[in-house]
């Protein structure tokens, strides 16, 4: 039950702004349920252990369960999962304001070849969040793919998968106004799932997932955040390509 204070706390926020507080954290689990990994910038980026599918040329589809408690500043970028000179996944803020002044998202994926491709991405709610590369690239969420992006195969590269960290790509592949790429923070992430096939095409609806993710003989990575360690992510596709702890650290979070 809620202490004294936080609940007069909560009525003098409803008395001088005229609308209830909202949480700085999902405080229920995301539609897959188990646990999630918290990006912080004083915590730590995690990473693959070795090259990722170093020349793999695409497709890709990238998708997870994502809260965004708080956008970046408006001209700078938070990567939730890229590779170095190959591709990064991540958001932007909004110049437009979303529902109660939150501030709204951008959902990004950009790569050498394709440029950014943007889509609208809700904040404080947890929200099925997609990014496809084949040849061109889409990005979208709850049900939907929009902004088709050209382009080529991605790059044959040597450099692990990153999460929450700062993948660097080429001068020009950020969109104009956005001065860097930061480390991600006040964005939560539950299952990861990376796949060599397009398994959401832009401008068709999709059904949006209600449960954890499985693993099938497309899949190139999968991970539930789910386990007890915050040093080691096990991969559940057939690869294993586990994510470890960077130089920071990085923290799972379980609401089980």
């Amino acid at each position: 039950m809620p202490s004294l204070r936080v609940i007069l706390f909560a009525m003098l926020c409803v008395i001088l702004t005229g609308r209830s507080p909202l949480p700085a954290a999902p405080h229920e689990p995301s539609p897959a349920g188990g646990g999630w990994l918290d990006f912080h910038s004083e915590l730590s980026v995690i990473q693959s252990e070795g090259p990722w599918f170093p020349a793999f040329p695409g497709p890709l589809t990238l998708e997870a369960w994502l809260y965004v408690d708080e956008p970046p500043d408006i001209r700078n970028a938070f990567s939730i999962v890229g590779q170095t000179d190959r591709f990064n996944w991540a958001i932007l803020r909004s110049s437009r304001g979303n529902v109660d002044d939150i501030p709204a998202a951008i959902g990004g994926i950009f790569t050498p070849e394709t440029g950014m491709v943007t889509a609208q991405l809700p904040a404080r709610q947890w929200v099925h969040y997609v990014a496809t590369i084949d040849g061109g690239a889409a990005v979208g969420g709850g049900g939907f793919l929009t902004n088709l992006g050209s382009g080529g195969p991605l790059a044959s590269v040597r450099n692990p998968l990153i999460l929450g960290g700062v993948p660097v790509l080429p001068e020009g592949a950020l969109p104009p106004g956005i001065e860097k790429t930061l480390p991600t923070t006040g964005v939560y992430i539950d299952e990861l799932r990376i796949s060599r096939v397009v398994r959401y095409r832009p401008g068709e609806k999709y059904p949006v997932p209600t449960k954890a993710f499985t693993a099938d003989a497309d899949t190139l990575g999968l991970y539930h955040f789910d386990g007890e360690s915050s040093e080691r992510y096990e991969d559940a596709s057939e690869y294993q390509i586990a994510l470890i702890r960077g130089k920071k650290h990085a923290e799972s979070k379980s609401n089980q």
